[in-house]
């Protein structure tokens, strides 16, 4: 049985991971919710810029507050909602002055929340989406 799952393995090479010994089951919807729960914050290089998501589970679903502040421009808060949904992550925020924003994405390790996010009224797909990493702040 050992050589027909190394013949198996070879034949599905395409990065097929679930190759190995492990028997640990994938991260199911809720244990993801809430991992990310937590005070999530964009990774950034220019100053004046922010935003910040503080999110909260219940079951699958994904909610909260945040605020964001627009380089030499406004800075407010937003809502959140959202849900995890096997491995990703699917927010839709509401900013105070009416844009809305679209993001998708997975946890890369357990500070590090990075995706997709698009602005536009039809949310999703919206605008054209950019890349966005955000990394878990240490609530005091």
């Amino acid at each position: 049985m050992r050589s027909l799952k190394v013949v198996l393995c070879a034949t599905l090479s395409l990065g097929v991971a679930a190759c190995g010994d492990s028997t640990a089951p994938p991260m199911g919807s809720r244990q993801l919710a809430a991992q990310v729960q937590g005070k999530w914050a964009e990774k950034v290089s220019f100053p004046g810029i922010s935003l910040v998501l503080n999110l909260a589970a219940q079951d699958t679903v994904l909610t909260g507050p945040g605020t964001y502040s627009i380089e030499a421009g406004r800075s407010g808060t937003l809502g959140i909602t959202g849900v995890a949904s096997g491995q990703m992550v699917k927010l839709d925020l509401s900013y105070d002055y009416g844009p809305r924003a679209h993001f998708e994405g997975s946890l890369q390790d357990q500070n590090t929340l990075s995706g997709l996010i698009s602005y536009g009224p039809a949310l999703p797909p919206g605008g054209t989406p950019f890349q966005i990493t955000f990394q878990r702040k240490q609530v005091r």
